[in-house]
Formats: structure tokens, sequence, C-alpha cells
């Protein structure tokens, strides 16, 4: 490096998932919109409002010195009537961003655009094969998924499968690994099912969970071992037991009481909906902390702030609390909030037995 070259140490980022519509072509079976409220008002922020958001977002994270991260999904985010306008004034702030949508509005020309508005990666969902797949999603969805990762590709961004494991497709999972290596996908990973609604349950065992497990982490290391391109996020925090069990990883010595280290965001990332609510978890029912919109937003004192850490605070997890994995793991509590109407209950997936 020459006398005069400086080196810039890339500033922290806040993640925020930002739905910036309700607008969506599916009406997924498992869809945390419209399971709650099948007559739910569909509703897009306007430019105005969404312009609001970002300046608003740039000076909350200033505070932290840090920077805002935006996933940017929906509903389908492209069907926002001013998505464009968005993006636009995303690539003037030199915010990079991601997508979680659908395949269906995905052309050639639409990628390169987002590639060059900043879009580094976008994430779709295969959420079985073909037949179940078509099933909870919309028919002719799954080929249409697959069909939009050469546009990707092609245009520099790169492409995430996500699948939302339920009872319905538990055992296709292990086929849907092998079909994302198949067509590239740059990251492949997958979350529970999370009960919404009346009556619906996430019907999946504990013991039945460990083992689906156990096969999915199997055919990762296959395929690392290979030198696969995918890389396969281990989203799924119950990974973390699994691999403690299997001798995999092992518990630091010295931690100090009481701090979360890794598993569950919660708390530290945000989530804002079309209208500026702010829920601490979109995946979690009741988990409204405030809205971006309202006044004392940027206000270091107001209840956003205790509202959004209250949810860190491990003595407040059921069995978690007394488990000495509870720093890295706690399962996923939104998936406990749906089957249990309490986000602090134990996870219905978890196995393990704490002493």
């Amino acid at each position: 490096m020459a006398d005069n070259e400086t080196t810039v140490t890339p500033k922290k980022q806040m993640s925020f998932q930002w739905h910036i519509t309700d607008n969506c072509d599916q009406r997924c079976k498992h869809c945390y919109i419209f399971g709650q409220d099948p007559n739910i008002a569909l509703y897009s922020a306007p430019f105005v409002k969404m312009k609001e958001v970002v300046d608003k977002c740039i000076a909350y994270t200033a505070r932290f010195d840090t920077e805002p991260r935006y996933t940017l999904t929906g509903g389908d985010p492209l069907l926002n009537p001013d998505f464009w306008k968005l993006a636009e004034y995303l690539k003037e702030k030199g915010i990079k961003f991601h997508i979680l949508g659908n395949p269906f509005h995905l052309t050639q020309e639409v990628c390169n655009r987002l590639y060059d508005c900043g879009c580094t990666s976008l994430q779709v969902s295969i959420d079985g094969l073909r037949e179940t797949h078509d099933y909870i999603r919309k028919p002719g969805s799954f080929d249409a998924t697959w069909e939009c990762l050469p546009l990707l590709h092609k245009a520099g961004i790169e492409s995430a499968i996500m699948v939302t494991v339920s009872h319905l497709n538990i055992k296709e999972v292990p086929d849907i690994i092998d079909l994302a290596v198949q067509h590239r996908a740059g990251i492949f990973g997958f979350a529970r099912y999370v009960p919404t609604g009346p009556d619906k349950s996430n019907k999946i065992q504990p013991l039945e969970y460990r083992e689906f497990l156990d096969k999915c982490y199997k055919k990762y290391e296959k395929y690392r071992e290979e030198g696969c391109w995918t890389i396969f996020a281990e989203k799924e925090h119950l990974f973390t037991l699994y691999k403690y069990e299997e001798g995999i990883v092992t518990i630091p010595e010295n931690i100090t009481p009481g701090v979360l280290y890794e598993g569950c965001h919660i708390g530290l990332s945000g989530c804002i909906l079309p209208d500026g609510t702010l829920l601490a978890c979109r995946r979690t029912a009741g988990s409204e902390i405030g809205n971006i919109f309202d006044d004392d937003f940027l206000d270091p004192e107001n209840t956003y702030e205790k509202k959004r850490l209250a949810y860190r605070e491990l003595s407040k997890y059921e069995d978690c609390s007394r488990c000495k994995l509870a720093p890295w793991c706690r399962g996923c509590h939104a998936v406990a909030r749906g089957q249990h109407g309490d986000f602090f209950a134990r996870d219905p997936q978890c196995w393990h037995i704490v002493e």
C-alpha cells in the first residue's frame, strides 16, 4: 500500500425487513399476512412515505454508528406502484438492498435494472416438489421460480432459495436441496412454518425435526466437501442444539451471564410494515412496538427502544433461560407464539430436556 493510501473500514449494518406493499400474486397457505386475516385491506406505501422511512432509518442508525441494510419485501415489492422510485432513491443514497419476492415479474430487463439500482440478492421460495409447492403457493409457480434464477445470475444478482418447512413438505426438503444445487442457487435456507389463524399448528414432532436436521446437515456437509457453490444458511437456530449434541460445536468458557451471543436476532433488527408499523419480528403476531412515522421514533428515550430490547431479556424465556445453550440457540419463538400464544414459551420442536 502506498504511503498516501488509506483503508476504509465498512460500518456495521442494522437490518430492516421492510414490507412496502401487501399486494401479492399468491395466497400461500402459510402466509402470515393473509393467514391471520384473509380479508385484509391491501395497502402499498406511497413514495413520499417510503422516502421518509429511508431518511429516518439513516438518522436512527447513525446514532449507533451503523448503516441501514434493507430487505425489501411485501407481498411482492415489485407490485408497489412506486417501487422504482424507491429503488432509484436508495441508489441515490448509496444504499444496497435485498429483495424477498416472487418470480412472476422478473424479466432480464427488470433484473438488469434491479442490479443497476443496487439490488445484491433476491430470494424466492420453493415449498416442496412440484405438486406440493403448487398446492401451497400457486399452480405453475414451481417451474416459474426455478426459471427466474438464470435471469438473476446473468444480471449479477445473487439468488437465494428459501423453504418454509411444515408437515406438508418436511420429507421433500432434502430433494429441494439437491435441486437448489443443480440450479446453482447462491444461497439455500429454510425456516419453520409459524402457525397462524385459528386451529392451525405446526404438526412436526420434536424428534422428527431432529432427524430432519440431521439429514439436511449431512447433505450440506457432503456438498461443502465437494466444493459446492451454494451457501447453506443455517437459519434454523435448533441447528445449534443438534451440532452441540453431535460434538460439532462446543460451549465457550468465561461467557458473560445473561448475554445473548447468537440465535434469533429479534431486538437487533427491525421490521417495517407498509403503514409504518414497527414489529420486533414479522413472523411473530402481536410484536408491534411502535410506528416509524411517530414523532418520537428518533428520540433516544422513546418506548420503541425499550420494547424491542425487552425481547432480548434471557430470563423471560421458558426453559431456554435454564439451558446452557441459551446464549446461542433458543430455537424459534415466533413458532412458540403461534403454537402456544406466548412468545417466551418453549419452542414446540425443541427436543432438548432441560435438567
